[in-house]
C-alpha cells in the first residue's frame, strides 16, 4: 500500500462512517468473463454469505467486455447487464470508493474478516469464479427469491410455460467437439455431448414413463445440428431468448436432459427436478436431501432408465415448479 493510500483510505472511510454510509465489511462478487451460469456462482455465494452475516453486498458487475460471441457469431451476445437490476446492493459512488480503498480478502478467510474489522479501510470479502453448488444447496429458496427480485420483470414473465414438459438443453457455441466419447467420460469440460445421446435419452424417458410427453429443446445450435432430436414427435425448438429467460423457462421442466454446462446446472438447481446427464458430465450435485443424488442420473445411451428415477419423474409431473411457487408467494410479477 502506498503512503498516499495509507492516508486517504482511513480518511475516506471515516467520512463515510460519520454520515452513516459506510460499513466495515462488504461482500464483493468479482465477476469473470464467462457464460451466465458460471458468473452466477460468485453472485450466489456472495448473496448467501452476506445475508447470513448481515453484511452489505456490492452490486455485481454483470457488464463485461466480450469479443468471443461476436467472433463466433453467436445469437446471444451476453449483454447480461441488461437483464438485472442493482437495487438492494451497494452501487454508484460508494461502490467505486469501496473498490478503490477497500482491503480485499478471499472468501476462504471471510471469518477472519468479520473478527478483525478495522477502521483504517473497509474489508471486501471477494467471491470469485464458480465453485459449484456444495455451499448453495441448502439455500435454494433464498437464491431463487433473490434471482427473481433482481431480474427485470419482463424477462421473468417471458419464461413461464403453461404445461409440464421434458426439458432438453444442448450446448454448442463455444463448446468443442471431443475426439471421442472417452473425453466426456473422463470428465473433460466444455465439450459437446453427442446429439444422438439426447435423442436416445428422450426416447428412453418416454418409454419408461409410458407417454409421449412434450419436449422443449433449448440450444444455441442450428436446426441441422439438432436434427436427431427435432425429428422426434412432439419436440418444440425454443428460439433462443435472453439467457436468464431461458434458464428460468428450462427450470420448469419436470425432468431435465442436460448438457455439462453451467446453464444446465443452474436450470437444474433452480428447478430441483430429476435430471439426466452424460456419464461424468454432471460436475456438481444440485439437489439437497437424502434422495438428491438419486434424482441426478448419469445415463449410458440405450440403457434402461431406473424405475426409482422414473417414479420420481412421474410423481412430480403435475406438481407446480419451484419458480411458479416462488412467484405465487410474492404475488406474481
Amino acid at each position: 500500500m502506498s503512503p498516499a493510500h495509507r492516508f486517504v483510505a482511513p480518511a475516506a472511510h471515516a467520512v463515510l462512517r460519520s454520515i452513516g454510509a459506510g460499513s466495515d465489511v462488504y461482500g464483493y462478487p468479482q465477476m469473470v468473463r464467462a457464460g451466465l451460469g458460471h458468473m452466477m456462482g460468485a453472485w450466489a455465494r456472495c448473496v448467501v454469505w452476506s445475508r447470513k452475516n448481515g453484511v452489505p453486498m456490492l452490486a455485481p458487475q454483470w457488464r463485461q467486455l466480450r469479443i468471443g460471441p461476436y467472433l463466433r457469431r453467436e445469437r446471444d451476445k451476453r449483454a447480461y447487464h441488461k437483464l438485472f437490476r442493482s437495487e438492494g446492493y451497494v452501487g454508484g459512488a460508494l461502490r467505486l470508493l469501496c473498490l478503490a480503498i477497500g482491503r480485499r480478502v478471499d472468501e476462504d478467510h471471510a471469518g477472519d474478516a468479520l473478527q478483525r474489522r478495522t477502521s483504517a479501510a473497509p474489508t471486501l470479502v471477494v467471491f470469485y469464479e464458480d465453485r459449484g453448488f456444495d455451499t448453495l444447496r441448502d439455500d435454494h429458496a433464498l437464491l431463487l427469491h433473490e434471482l427473481l427480485r433482481i431480474t427485470r420483470p419482463e424477462y421473468v414473465r417471458a419464461a413461464f410455460v403453461d404445461r409440464p414438459f421434458i426439458g432438453v438443453h444442448v450446448r454448442r457455441g463455444d463448446f468443442t467437439r471431443p475426439p471421442s466419447d472417452a473425453d466426456l467420460r473422463a470428465g473433460r469440460r466444455n465439450q459437446q455431448t453427442p446429439i444422438e445421446w439426447y435423442a436416445a435419452a428422450v426416447s428412453a424417458l418416454r418409454r419408461g414413463l409410458g407417454a409421449e410427453h412434450p419436449v422443449r429443446l433449448f440450444s444455441d445450435g442450428t436446426e441441422a445440428e439438432l436434427a436427431p432430436v427435432l425429428r422426434l414427435p412432439g419436440v418444440e425448438f425454443v428460439a433462443p431468448r435472453t439467457a436468464i429467460t431461458d434458464i428460468l423457462s428450462l427450470s420448469q421442466a419436470r425432468v431435465l436432459v442436460a448438457s455439462g454446462s453451467g446453464f444446465s446446472q443452474w436450470a437444474g438447481f433452480l428447478g430441483q427436478m430429476p435430471s439426466v446427464w452424460f456419464p461424468s458430465q454432471k460436475h456438481h450435485r444440485l439437489r439437497g436431501g437424502a434422495d438428491g443424488a438419486n434424482w441426478e442420473l448419469e445415463w449410458e445411451r440405450d440403457a434402461s432408465m431406473p424405475q426409482a428415477f422414473l417414479g420420481a419423474v412421474a410423481s412430480g409431473w403435475l406438481a407446480p415448479s419451484p419458480l411458479r411457487n416462488a412467484v405465487t408467494r410474492v404475488g406474481g410479477r
